[in-house]
């Protein structure tokens, strides 16, 4: 019988893992089952309700775009050339304001390549993660799918949750032969 219970009981953890995986870690999500829609309308709050209105951004679709955009592409690099190349309507020096207006309000943060060299990691292809994964899901049209990018951010998160600062003692690294490393922690 008991061989039994530790056989179930480690499927109920194992489903339950996987859940969390979809679905995050909120509270309202966990306890009280509220699904997708709720995180969705939860982070175009964050978007209009706190950044919008906190730096006074004239251009509301603009910031949600990029949002967007970047939660579909959460754990991949990504540029802010690139973004800019895509986007059209606004210019590096705004996607990086914004981007570091993800980060103060803790929704989205990005990621630098490790290099010995500041100016090599500053114009780095930086990599971006989103602060609870029920955001991907609910807020995402990715095809990625799976459980390797949801695994990736959850260790990033619990990474951070550690005590490690991204871009100063927490990074990725790629290798000469084109390799990457998901995180590096340079103690």
């Amino acid at each position: 019988i008991a061989a039994k219970e530790v056989q179930a009981d480690s499927k109920t953890r194992a489903g339950w893992c996987s859940e969390w995986l979809r679905t995050g870690g909120f509270p309202e999500v966990v306890i009280d089952g509220a699904g997708p829609k709720y995180l969705a309308t939860l982070f175009d709050a964050i978007i209009l309700r706190d950044l919008v209105s906190r730096h006074r951004i004239r251009n509301s679709l603009a910031i949600k775009t990029l949002a967007q955009i970047l939660i579909n592409n959460t754990t991949c690099r990504y540029s802010a050339r690139g973004l800019e190349r895509s986007l059209g309507k606004l210019s590096f020096s705004t996607i990086q304001r914004y981007i570091g207006f993800f980060g103060e309000a803790y929704l989205l943060f990005e990621l630098e390549a490790f290099s010995f060299k500041a100016r090599q990691r500053v114009r780095s292809e930086k990599k971006i993660f989103a602060v609870d994964n029920g955001f991907i899901r609910a807020c995402s049209q990715s095809l990625l799918g799976g459980e390797a990018p949801a695994l990736e951010n959850t260790v990033f998160i619990e990474l951070i949750r550690q005590g490690y600062v991204p871009n100063l003692s927490l990074f990725y690294a790629r290798t000469k032969s084109g390799f990457e490393v998901d995180f590096l922690l340079p103690d």
